[in-house]
């Protein structure tokens, strides 16, 4: 038992019907759902016929674009619960005696429009508590690694097809994507003995998926805000001891993994966040406020070393230590390498 979902991009073309017939007759579908027919629905029950089904429910093209079928063998209890341009939604009962929903979607392929494709999604989210699969083109991507090769796509279409799908209780964190460990975590999650039924296999192995990829979430990365003040005071510590190469070697340690920490963050947080940057603009002004403050919080400095090796943090004794230095260093007709060094890396105790 298995459910087909192509976007046939015209079926008036012949080459496109004898692959889809191939593709059918490979995989024997239950169930297909094609976008994009291109077809009036005087044409359907020839289409049906051809790719033998014994239903089908059509949606009519709009001018000479989009259009779309829903087809199924007898053994599926379909019934049709709404329909648009953009989507056929229905309550399935499969042979094995299964209630759930399935909703066929397709994005406006105009970006401007498809704001309302979103909406659409977002109001069939809330119309019932069934089990819902939702299958079709959607005409977007929630990131970039969800494409290969082409131009990059528009950052806003991105993150208001992401908040879309979050609305729907949907939620995939990038900044997953960037550690090592987690294609085998995904994979070991996927249960490997399945039983004879596929819906049953299906819901199972997501049940699976998720539970695992929450619990390895939770364990590896825990509270980020936690691990952020955590690494702070390490550094804050390791700041206020002598500068041993051990100290400054753990010092380095510290700050890469903080910064690993805050790149983490900031993936976590573009797509749930970037769009208030996007929208609001310069009339935000608490907002940008918080960045600039942010950014001065970088690149503030918090402490140095003196010429007697010692870590001063008041803001006087570092305004000396550094006018000292660079007196030192440019009143000096031959400083050392290591001193011209420690200059352009900003670090005069060095």
């Amino acid at each position: 038992m298995s459910i087909l979902s192509w976007n046939v991009r015209g079926l008036g073309n012949p080459r496109a019907l004898t692959f889809l017939r191939n593709l059918i007759r490979s995989t024997s579908p239950g169930m297909a759902f094609l976008c994009e027919t291109r077809l009036t629905n005087s044409n359907s029950d020839r289409i049906r016929r051809l790719l033998r089904f014994n239903n089908c429910f059509p949606v009519n093209r709009h001018g000479t674009g989009g259009g779309l079928m829903l087809l199924w063998q007898n053994e599926w209890d379909v019934s049709i619960q709404s329909y648009s341009s953009g989507h056929i939604d229905a309550t399935i009962i499969s042979p094995d005696n299964l209630t759930w929903r399935l909703t066929c979607f397709y994005g406006n392929p105009h970006r401007e429009l498809r704001k309302f494709s979103w909406d659409l999604l977002q109001r069939l989210s809330s119309l019932s508590n069934l089990p819902w699969l939702v299958v079709g083109d959607f005409n977007e991507i929630a990131c970039d690694e969800e494409k290969r090769g082409g131009p990059p796509r528009s950052l806003t279409a991105m993150i208001n097809f992401s908040h879309a799908l979050a609305n729907c209780s949907f939620r995939f964190e990038p900044f997953w994507l960037k550690e090592e460990d987690f294609r085998e975590t995904l994979l070991s999650s996927w249960p490997s003995a399945l039983l004879q039924d596929p819906l049953v296999d299906l819901s199972a192995c997501l049940l699976s998926c998720s539970s695992t990829l929450n619990s390895w979430n939770t364990k590896k990365f825990g509270n980020t805000q936690n691990a952020i003040k955590q690494q702070q005071s390490v550094i804050n510590q390791l700041h206020s001891m002598a500068a041993t190469p051990d100290i400054m070697d753990q010092l380095n340690k510290a700050q890469t993994t903080l910064e690993r920490i805050l790149t983490r963050e900031e993936l976590f947080w573009k797509q749930r966040a970037r769009t208030d940057w996007l929208i609001a603009g310069d009339r935000n002004n608490k907002f940008f406020h918080s960045q600039a403050s942010r950014r001065r919080r970088k690149n503030e400095i918090i402490g140095i070393l003196n010429d007697s090796g010692n870590w001063v943090t008041d803001g006087k004794n570092i305004e000396i230590a550094v006018c000292h230095f660079f007196s030192n260093l440019f009143s000096s007709s031959n400083p050392s390498p290591e001193d011209v060094d420690g200059a352009a890396c900003g670090d005069p105790g060095s």
